[in-house]
């Protein structure tokens, strides 16, 4: 995937603790009509574990700044419609149980 937006605290993954930073970022594409979300606009949203890794320290500066893709996990896959955008904060959700 080639980068969307501007690189201003360097390159990599960008993620914030607030998922209000990332609205303005997520793009809202057309849905399918006979979907569970009865809307014809849909944007998606992925919350992520940061593995601690020494090339991390320092961070969020204000962002997260992840140069490896490697080094998140996704938890939870978050479907807005166009008519919803519920806040998450990231530091209040507790991750699911890790099993392999």
């Amino acid at each position: 995937a080639g980068q969307a937006h501007g690189a201003a605290y360097g390159s990599g993954v960008y993620l914030a603790p607030n998922s209000n930073v990332s609205f303005s970022y997520m793009k809202y594409m057309p849905g399918w009509k006979h979907s569970m979300f009865k809307s014809s606009t849909l944007g998606c949203m992925a919350m992520c574990e940061i593995i601690k890794h020494p090339s991390l320290k320092g961070q969020p500066n204000p962002y997260y700044v992840v140069p490896n893709e490697e080094y998140l996990a996704t938890r939870y896959f978050f479907v807005y419609t166009a008519t919803t955008n519920a806040s998450v904060d990231g530091a209040k959700v507790k991750p699911p149980p890790v099993t392999w």
